[in-house]
């Protein structure tokens, strides 16, 4: 476009004022859109000629190709700014810190040479030293002020103007300035911004609440396998542990730990003393079989030990009992028809054994029981 600007501009301009002047000539006060339109033809044939369009090329040097003009140009804009700006003018400004420097100079000598001046030159450069102080603070602030004042020209100049719309009438097609165009441009940018800004939080927040669901949705399934679990997991209390018609298992008990001990000690036949602890947060069982009636020889028949379960699952009643039930399912087979006696510390656990209700441990009691009639076949 810059070879049409330099050589069909011009001649382009005076073909138009040329028709102007002509429609004027003819007693017309108007130009208008129509006229223009009428004239356009003329006017375009008198500005884009051969010899305009060639010219442009040559005097921008496109073609022939030639660095001429550009240098041409760039040496006359050079004069130009050298001309605009003379360099002597700068070396006659003041300089910007001329207070400070005076200040500091004024400081310097006061307490360089203090203890030879005068006290009345003292006092006279601590008074040159206020003047400069004063008269950095009064530059600083009009530095201040001129800036300040800038801002809000610029700032005045940048506001959007109000004014009434000028509405279409006579010939005019449209009553857009250039400056409304920017605006309505710059206001559907924004438009266009702000809805694909929309657009874009609505797929997150949509892909957000797609995660979040499918979220719930393991959460609700690993909830309810956890539950099952712990339900498959939970004692099922029946109405009763053994039937009506089974005669209990005889217990003794004593509330006399010493009588207990003594009472254990004279017992004859096949003991099985059993013990339940919790450390550590196991829970764990133990007992040891004896045969009183082995004379001579080691009359322990075996031992074992075991562990039940954490603390949060299992307690030492729940061992107690299941030390009773290992204790008659590992005695050998040989014992049949003897009496067993089971030894235990846990009062609770025998009060379960000897009248078994709807208590927990139900299916532990009847391993006991079970144990306890193969035995005695």
């Amino acid at each position: 476009m810059q070879p049409f600007d330099v050589g069909v501009f011009q001649p382009l301009k005076a073909a138009h004022q040329k028709a102007l002047r002509k429609s004027l000539a003819e007693g017309n006060l108007t130009f208008s859109r129509v006229d223009f339109l009428a004239a356009f033809q003329q006017v375009y044939e008198a500005g884009f000629t051969r010899h305009n369009i060639m010219s442009g090329f040559e005097e921008t040097g496109l073609w022939p190709a030639s660095p001429q003009p550009v240098l041409a140009k760039l040496l006359q804009e050079q004069l130009r700014q050298r001309k605009r700006i003379n360099p002597a003018y700068t070396s006659l400004l003041p300089s910007e810190t001329r207070f400070q420097v005076a200040a500091d100079a004024a400081n310097d000598i006061r307490e360089r040479y203090h203890d030879i001046l005068s006290s009345p030159l003292r006092e006279g450069l601590r008074q040159i030293a206020k003047v400069s102080a004063e008269s950095i603070m009064l530059h600083n602030h009009s530095n201040e002020v001129i800036v300040n004042r800038t801002q809000r020209v610029q700032a005045y100049a940048n506001r959007k103007k109000r004014g009434k719309t000028i509405r279409p009438s006579g010939e005019f097609v449209t009553s857009s300035s250039m400056d409304d165009i920017v605006r309505e441009n710059e206001r559907f940018q924004d438009r266009q911004t702000k809805e694909r800004t929309r657009k874009e939080l609505r797929m997150h927040i949509s892909q957000v609440k797609g995660q979040m669901q499918k979220i719930r949705d393991d959460y609700k399934k690993t909830k309810k396998q956890v539950d099952e679990d712990a339900m498959s997991r939970m004692e099922k209390i029946q109405a009763y542990t053994v039937p009506p018609w089974c005669s209990y298992l005889p217990v003794t008990a004593d509330i006399d730990r010493e009588r207990a001990v003594e009472a254990a000690a004279r017992i004859e036949g096949i003991i099985v003393a059993t013990s339940a602890s919790e450390k550590a947060g196991t829970v764990g069982a133990g007992g040891a079989l004896r045969d009183t009636s082995r004379f001579g020889e080691d009359d322990r028949l075996a031992t074992y030990s075991m562990t039940i379960g954490s603390r949060e699952e299992q307690n030492p009643y729940m061992a107690e009992l299941a030390a009773m039930s290992m204790a008659l399912r590992c005695l050998p087979g040989w014992l049949r028809n003897r009496e067993v006696m089971i030894i235990s510390s846990n009062r609770s656990a025998l009060q379960v054994v000897a009248r078994p209700r709807q208590q927990s441990g139900q299916y532990i009691v009847q391993e006991i029981y079970s144990y306890a009639g193969l035995l005695q076949w």
